[in-house]
């Protein structure tokens, strides 16, 4: 199991750990604050990893329920392809209801997910100081549609960056989200075995 921290957050972990695990795939949980926990399973494929779900824990911590209607792409590619100036994009349709402090509802929402491989960089979090690590930038956009009895009623666009950095036999190691003027920084804080 890996710790991470959320830094300017010190009572917040979350806790991922992988489970299931096969030649063809894993399940990945990720439990934040011993609260909201999220499943998802990933599927190895000769394009790379592939998740048949959109699992998004910043939306299951705020009330969404969501269910994946269809995808395309990957989400991570094979380690060939994890070379400076490389990219490559996913997508998702999911429908979610939610209830949380702003009310009740249900959404349609197209998420689209385009990855750039800026390179090979030092980085330091509190689990370490790593050399080498390969760090992304993903352009994250979200096209929400608001749904009244499965009518649309509005549709407006969500965008963001989220910034990662893998470090080989690993994983991720620090992520930067940044989405409508709003920072998250997550970083590694121990292994668990």
């Amino acid at each position: 199991s890996y710790v991470y921290k959320i830094a300017d957050q010190p009572n917040v972990e979350l806790l991922v750990s992988f489970s299931d695990i096969t030649n063809d795939g894993f399940t990945v949980t990720q439990v934040l604050n011993d609260r909201t926990t999220l499943e998802s399973r990933w599927t190895c494929t000769e394009e790379g990893l592939i998740s048949t779900e959109y699992a998004n824990l910043q939306f299951a911590a705020r009330g969404y329920d969501m269910s994946t209607l269809g995808y395309t792409g990957v989400q991570l590619p094979l380690p060939a392809e994890m070379m400076a100036d490389n990219t490559w994009s996913s997508q998702f349709d999911v429908e979610a209801t939610y209830e949380n402090e702003f009310g009740t509802g249900e959404v349609a929402m197209i998420i689209t997910e385009s990855t750039l491989v800026l390179g090979q960089i030092n980085v330091t979090v509190p689990a370490g100081d790593y050399t080498d690590a390969l760090q992304t930038e993903t352009d994250n956009n979200y096209e929400i549609t608001t749904l009244e009895a499965g009518e649309p009623t509005g549709t407006f666009t969500v965008n963001g960056t989220t910034s990662t950095w893998y470090v080989q036999d690993l994983g991720i190691v620090r992520q930067e989200i940044l989405s409508q003027g709003v920072s998250i920084v997550i970083e590694l804080l121990e292994i668990q075995q």
